[in-house]
């Protein structure tokens, strides 16, 4: 059986592995070697795997799709653009406007990476401490317990708008 270290670094040289990584999800990650292999270690990146990672993202529904140009309705696409959070935007081909891919979504007012803020969010979800997590990330203690936090609140809130959902559930079992 194959490593997820050893398929991160075979991604870089077979299609075959590299398609086997686009089609697994966040939900599929079980460990911090596929996490890294899915997300990236933040080493030595190329623009493919930024470019992997917002694909990732959009497949994911953390941010939004290209989709439709709301002002011309012309066809938009994923286009390379520093000046946006992860390095790129939704370009529209007909008027060429551009839109933020995290606008109304979780990463919208975010100033840490993709990347980090997936790591937290990994560590968080494996009850990892505070203070590993800061080691791992090198993101500042008062961050990461904000974002802990954050996730917390975030799964709270989510239980509570669907609790009548589970009660319903509960009651045919």
């Amino acid at each position: 059986m194959t490593s997820w270290g050893t398929l991160r670094e075979k991604c870089c040289v077979s299609p075959l592995s590299r398609v086997i990584l686009l089609k697994m999800a966040l939900a599929d990650v079980r460990g911090l070697d596929e996490l890294y292999a899915l997300i990236g270690n933040g080493v030595d990146e190329s623009d493919d795997d930024r470019r992997h990672l917002v694909e990732l993202l959009q497949r994911e529904g953390l941010i939004r799709k290209c989709g439709r140009c709301s002002r011309c309705k012309g066809n938009c696409k994923l286009g390379k653009d520093g000046h946006f959070k992860g390095g790129y935007c939704s370009y529209c081909t007909r008027c060429r406007r551009k839109r933020c891919l995290t606008t109304g979504s979780f990463f919208e007012n975010t100033h840490l990476s993709f990347q980090k803020i997936i790591k937290l969010l990994f560590f968080w979800a494996l009850h990892v401490s505070v203070r590993a997590s800061v080691l791992a990330t090198l993101v500042s203690r008062q961050s990461v317990v904000q974002y802990f936090s954050f996730f917390r609140d975030l799964c709270s809130w989510k239980l509570v708008e669907e609790a009548d959902r589970w009660v319903l559930l509960s009651l045919f079992y």
